[in-house]
């Protein structure tokens, strides 16, 4: 599991240099819970999709989270709404080796409608889900996140969509067929995980999380 001890900041602009924290979860708890049962650090409370009804769980060990089945998807929103539909939401994010995995983050997303990058077997995908029905985006083939922990981002802008691995740029659509604000959320199976979850509006900065491994 990874922890971050230090984020360093580079403004562009004094004025604009700090997102706002939306949502910020670290999944820390005493006790194994299910996670909508946990309280964020920041935000609001976690509130399944609508495709399914598998849930996932605050491991107290570790401080992240786990999907309860393999064979089934998890999908949670953050209640907590951003105040425009340009944010960013971004989480640390592990796979266990030679599993697909299914498992990344959501963006304007209410019910089963949304935007999602997710991992399955080699290949990140950017995808829209408008009422259940999903579209590949665009597709990269990588799978350094296979038992190792990564930060992905999913960047939100009515021009682009935008997703970052490790802070580089390996996916992109200029889709904008899903306009609602909605919520920041993840999606994780029994075999992956996740941890350091995050909201923020659009402040112009350039951030490095450094992190030890425990």
């Amino acid at each position: 599991m990874r922890k971050f001890i230090l984020t360093v900041i580079f403004c562009l602009m004094a004025s604009v240099c700090f997102a706002t924290e939306i949502v910020y979860d670290t999944f820390t708890e005493s006790v194994n819970m299910a996670l909508q049962s946990h309280t964020p650090d920041v935000g609001g409370a976690w509130v399944k999709w609508t495709i399914n009804t598998t849930g996932a769980t605050v491991i107290a060990a570790n401080d992240y989270v786990i999907g309860d089945d393999n064979g089934s998807t998890a999908g949670y929103f953050n209640q907590q709404s951003p105040a425009s539909n340009d944010y960013n939401v971004i989480a640390d994010v592990y796979v266990i080796y030679g599993n697909p995995g299914y498992v990344g983050v959501l963006g304007r997303g209410t019910g089963n409608t949304f935007y999602s990058v997710h991992y399955s077997t080699g290949i990140w995908y950017l995808n829209k889900v408008i009422d259940g029905v999903g579209t590949d985006l665009d597709t990269h083939y990588d799978t350094s996140v296979e038992d190792n922990w990564v930060t992905i981002k999913l960047e939100l802008r009515d021009a682009a969509k935008k997703v970052y691995l490790n802070d580089i740029e390996i996916l992109s659509s200029n889709d904008d067929s899903i306009t609602q604000v909605g919520y920041g959320g993840f999606r994780v199976r029994a075999t992956s995980r996740v941890d350091n979850f995050y909201v923020n509006d659009t402040g112009t900065e350039t951030a490095r999380r450094i992190y030890i491994v425990d």
